[in-house]
């Protein structure tokens, strides 16, 4: 349209996590925090190893010691790969002789910061040693101290199923994604597994005031998807993560995080429940509401409604076509899957064979505007707004469309479409 849009120097732009970045991007949103009068974003390490460094110039009267707070405020307004592994608060910016910038006096800091990290404690024992040796090898990170945070080094949902693969063939320990997610560093961790102790089905994911909200698994059986939900939802939330061995059939599923949650916290009770996970989170609102305890809403995002008669079981050959598409083609043999496919099979058939009960509670659906999931294909309500789950409450059901996939709801690109309609819809 005869516009020239100026995106900045090619030469400063890399890939972290295989995604490509534009330093100057993350710089205009570090300025745009009143504390910052300067900031410049630099590329540290090689290869997978690449992180970026943020240094910043604070204006007069803020506190040097902010850094961790800056950072922090990013979270909102940037995805993860984007997010500087550290912030350093330095009284100036270097230039060189002539009045420039000097990034190399920048990466040289970086350097001696990095190796004068207070924070850095080596690993003690032979189990935190193999556990830095796992997540070295899946983040691409050289250094790694027992108490740094695996999500804060750079991990997500698919590296965090990487990790704890390789740690079960290593150790021949029962970790779970949701025993990761609770016990994020490796100090955490190594105490979790010394101790044998099967982490628990509720996994806190955000620190919040007000009534919790509980989160249930997806066919995979992890909560990691729902970090960045909770997190900007920013209220009090919980996951309830699956565990080896599961149960028989869905009810009694449902039974044991029935129990968890009744011990964690009095009603009224919010459920939500992404993909297979929205069809547990009804048994637990029928089993809760039988127990005599109210359920305020039950949330479902992206799912069909269960129906009467159930669509029954499915043979294996469609059930590792829906898994492959569910996790975007990975290889259904790689040692990082194979492990979540015996938990995603039963849980998609568990699902399929469930028989629903009309609850009391009013529900709340979040549907995805582009495409559809193979295995939603043939349901009967495809055309319905509210996707046949009208038939599953006395209540009322209030839906929302969004922009994105079934699987891109919880992207940088849609997140924040997905917590706008459900603060309007769970006001």
């Amino acid at each position: 349209d005869g516009n020239i849009e100026l995106i900045g120097r090619i030469d400063a732009q890399c890939k972290i996590q295989g995604h490509r970045v534009e330093p100057g991007e993350v710089e205009h949103v570090l300025a745009a925090d009143p504390r910052v009068k300067d900031a410049v974003v630099v590329v540290a390490g090689e290869a997978r190893q690449k992180q970026l460094h943020a240094f910043v110039v604070l204006h007069e009267g803020s506190n040097p010691g902010d850094g961790d707070s800056i950072r922090a405020g990013l979270m909102d307004r940037l995805p993860s790969y984007m997010i500087p592994a550290r912030i350093a608060v330095i009284a100036s910016l270097p230039v060189t002789a002539n009045g420039k910038l000097d990034r190399s006096a920048l990466l040289g800091l970086t350097e001696a910061t990095a190796d004068a990290r207070s924070q850095y404690v080596a690993p003690r024992t032979e189990l935190e040693r193999t556990i830095v040796a796992v997540w070295k090898e899946v983040l691409g990170v050289e250094r790694i101290g027992i108490e740094d945070d695996f999500f804060n080094l750079g991990g997500h949902s698919f590296t965090a199923l990487r990790a704890v693969a390789a740690l079960r063939s290593r150790t021949r320990l029962n970790i779970s994604l949701g025993g990761l997610l609770e016990s994020r560093t490796v100090a955490r961790l190594a105490s979790l597994l010394t101790g044998q102790r099967l982490s628990n089905a509720l996994v806190p994911l955000h620190a919040g005031t007000g009534p919790a909200l509980f989160m249930v698994h997806p066919a995979g059986g992890s909560v990691a998807a729902y970090r960045d939900l909770a997190r900007d939802l920013d209220r009090a939330c919980f996951g309830l993560a699956a565990s080896e061995p599961l149960p028989d059939t869905l009810d009694v599923l449902a039974q044991g995080y029935v129990a968890a949650v009744r011990d964690s916290a009095p009603g009224p009770y919010s459920i939500l429940g992404w993909s297979s996970g929205a069809v547990i989170a009804l048994e637990m609102t029928r089993q809760l509401e039988a127990a005599g305890e109210q359920v305020a809403q039950l949330i479902v995002l992206d799912a069909p409604a269960p129906t009467d008669p159930p669509p029954g079981q499915v043979d294996d050959a469609t059930m590792q076509d829906w898994f492959r598409e569910d996790t975007a083609g990975a290889d259904l043999l790689a040692t990082e899957l194979h492990h979540v496919y015996p938990v995603f099979a039963r849980i998609v058939n568990a699902c399929r064979s469930y028989r629903p009960s009309v609850v009391a509670a009013d529900i709340v659906l979040i549907r995805a505007r582009d495409g559809r999931v193979s295995e939603y294909a043939a349901h009967p309500h495809e055309a319905m707004g509210d996707w046949g789950w009208s038939a599953c409450t006395r209540g009322t059901v209030a839906s929302r469309v969004v922009a994105g996939t079934h699987h891109t709801l919880f992207s940088s690109q849609h997140i924040a479409d997905v917590v706008a309609a459900l603060r309007e819809l769970t006001r």
